[in-house]
This record gives C-alpha cells, structure tokens and sequence, in this order.
C-alpha cells in the first residue's frame, strides 16, 4: 500500500511538472502577446527574452524571435531588430520563417538608410515570393532603394512590375509618374509568375508597419497550425499522466494547492536528506575519534606490557 502511495504521486509530480512547463512556455508568449497588441513593446520583448532564453525548444521559440525583432523595429531600435533576425536565421527556417526574416532586414536596412543591403533584399524578396500578399510592397521598396543609390536603370525595373502587375497598389501612381514617360521601354524584373488569383482586388492604404502587421497575421496562422500538428504526438504520449491529473484536478484552484503539497513535501524530503548527510558525516567523525582512541589504547597497553616485562627480568 505503502509503495502504492509512492508511486501514485511520483506520477502526479511527473505529470503535474510537464503540464506545468508546457503550459508556461504558452504562457508567457501568450503575455508577450498581450502586450504587443496594445504597443507595450518593452514589456514584450521582456516576456518573450525569458521564453527565448529559457525554453529553447519550445515550439514558440521562433515565433518568440521573430515578434521581438518586430518589437524593437517598432521602438526604431533598428540594430537590436538586425541582432535578432540573424540570431534566428542562426536556426533551422522553413520557407515562410525565412521569407518573414528577409523582409523584416531589409525593412531595417532601410530605415538605417543602408539602402544597398535594403534593395538586395527586397530585391531577392520581390524575385522568390511573388504570391505574397506584400509582394507589391517588396517591388516598391526595391525600387525606391536603388533610386536613392542612384541607379536609376534598376529602379526603373521594380516600379515596371509594379504597374504591369499592381494597378489597385497604393504605389501604383508613385511608381507611374517616376516611370514618366511611356516612349523609354523598360524591361520588367524576371520575377516568378504572379498568380492573379492571389492578387487582392482592392488594396488599402499600405505602409511598411501595415504590411508587417499582416505578415505577422499570417504567420500567427501558420504558427498556430503547426504547433498543433508539432505537439499532437507529444500529447498523445503524456496523455496517461495527464488524465490521472485531469480526474484529481478539476479547477485551477486545486491544482495550485496541490502543487503546493508537493513542494511543500519537496521540501521536507530535502531537509531530512540534509540531515541524514549530517548525522553521517557526524558518524564518520565519531568513528575517526574512535579509532584514534583505540590506537592510544593499544599505544598505552603496548608500553604498559614493555614495562611490566622489564619489571620482572630484574
């Protein structure tokens, strides 16, 4: 019965402390959320830093990185933005995270005024990610990178695209009146074919913090359904502990006071084993003093015998 008791919480513990680790990994990006949405960019970077930096394996992780390098763009902290893109592009990326990453520099490049590096990239964006809903956006900035490097010709090229391919993108007219004339041809950038069916009929009035905003839309969306399909059979496996919490746990309430049990038993066990390792080392001391004694004893007895011998032969 005795053992049956062991084991029945050894299985709560378990399971409590997985449940509990899983869900503060959420937590906390669930927080970071929170404040981002209402432009506490501060207290989000905070949040997200300590799921980063404590929960690397979390399946957050990256979305972790990527809204606080957004975070810090939005506080025009545009180098810590850069550090944390390249610290993500330090891992493994799928498609949609890597094309999230190559906006997202060149947005910084650009508001640094590195405009070489920002029209490199918006120009590899604008090139590979065609049917993205900021495609139009990548070709403007492109365009309006290179103008201010003065190279004109390849300018030309971006804002080409974008009136053959975009004539409802609030950069329509820009890109038209810097084309000027019609009489000069201009040879469309050799993008990917754009797929019509993926192009809004409608566009709103768009800024680079717009277009972030909905990539970010997106890629919540994206997160969101991986992570399902990430953790499916990480559940699935903690399953059977969890239904054992499920059935004693039933409100947050008891949950936090059995939590509480348990460290609280935690810490008792802890204070008796320091005991224990007192009263052994008290042990080991008591048994040193006394062999030490019993050397001295076997020290006197042996001159005790050398002088009674000597004793009696005289």
């Amino acid at each position: 019965m005795f053992l049956k008791r062991i084991l029945f919480f050894s299985v709560l513990l378990i399971s409590t402390t997985v449940l509990f680790a899983i869900t503060l990994d959420e937590a906390r990006f669930k927080l970071a959320e929170k404040f981002y949405n209402k432009k506490k960019y501060e207290q989000a970077i905070e949040e997200w830093n300590f799921l980063i930096n404590n929960y690397p394996l979390s399946p957050y992780y990256k979305a972790s990185l990527i809204y606080t390098a957004k975070s810090y763009y939005y506080l025009n902290r545009f180098e810590k933005s850069l550090d944390t893109y390249q610290r993500l592009e330090n891992d493994h990326l799928n498609e949609n995270e890597k094309k999230i990453c190559i906006f997202g520099k060149a947005e910084n490049y650009y508001k640094l005024k590195q405009y070489k590096k920002a029209g490199e990239l918006f120009k590899e964006f604008a090139i590979n990610y065609s049917s993205s809903p900021v495609h139009h956006a990548s070709l403007y900035y492109a365009g309006k990178s290179y103008l201010a490097i003065g190279q004109r010709p390849e300018a030309l090229v971006f804002f080409e695209s974008i009136v053959s391919n975009y004539p409802c993108s609030p950069y329509y007219n820009e890109a038209k009146n810097i084309l000027g004339s019609k009489e000069k041809e201009v040879k469309p950038i050799k993008v990917a074919k754009v797929d019509k069916t993926l192009k809004p009929t409608i566009y709103q009035k768009t800024n680079i913090i717009e277009i972030t905003n909905r990539i970010e839309e997106s890629f919540y969306e994206y997160h969101t359904i991986t992570n399902i399909i990430t953790n499916y059979e990480t559940n699935a496996i903690l399953l059977s502990n969890q239904l054992v919490l499920t059935q004693l746990v039933q409100t947050e309430d008891t949950n936090a006071i059995m939590i509480r049990q348990l460290e609280e038993e935690n810490r008792r066990k802890k204070e008796e084993l320091e005991r224990y390792k007192t009263l052994v080392e008290l042990k080991a001391r008591l048994l040193d003093l006394k062999e030490k004694a019993l050397k001295e004893k076997n020290d006197i007895l042996y001159d005790y015998t050398n002088f009674t011998e000597g004793d009696n032969e005289e």
